[in-house]
């Protein structure tokens, strides 16, 4: 018997399998928002990598060069959040640098939260969230 057939035998649930997914800290209302919102899922097991120098023009090399190495040079599936707005994708050209990102790094799994909303609807969200405690 495997250990998922023993543990739901057990307790008559299958086991929750969580994945590991990782945000990069770099302060912004974005960040703090999107950390709050994927915390409580139970599905995920939620890992901040902080950035020191959060500027999105290059994140190549201000956010994902902050991951340990062996993530970067691991051929197993990796799962990335970031919390680049609409207004960040225009600011900073983020498409070209999504298709850098994936070329580089093919076992990257990346979702971008909050891709078609602009800054305005993330600090409402936000300010939301403080109000809520």
């Amino acid at each position: 018997m495997t250990t998922t057939e023993n543990n739901c035998a057990r307790t008559g649930e299958p086991e929750k399998m969580q994945q590991q997914v990782r945000v990069f800290d770099d302060g912004s209302q974005s960040y703090r928002l999107l950390y709050h919102e994927l915390r409580g899922n139970e599905l995920i097991k939620l890992s901040s990598v902080k950035v020191l120098k959060a500027d999105p023009a290059e994140i190549i090399s201000n956010y994902i060069h902050r991951l340990p190495m062996t993530i970067r040079q691991s051929i197993a599936p990796q799962t990335l959040y970031f919390h680049f707005t609409r207004d960040d994708f225009t600011k900073y050209d983020i498409e070209t640098q999504r298709n850098q990102i994936n070329n580089i790094y093919p076992n990257f799994m990346i979702f971008w939260a909050f891709e078609f909303m602009n800054q305005d609807i993330v600090e409402f969200r936000y300010k939301q969230l403080e109000l809520l405690g």
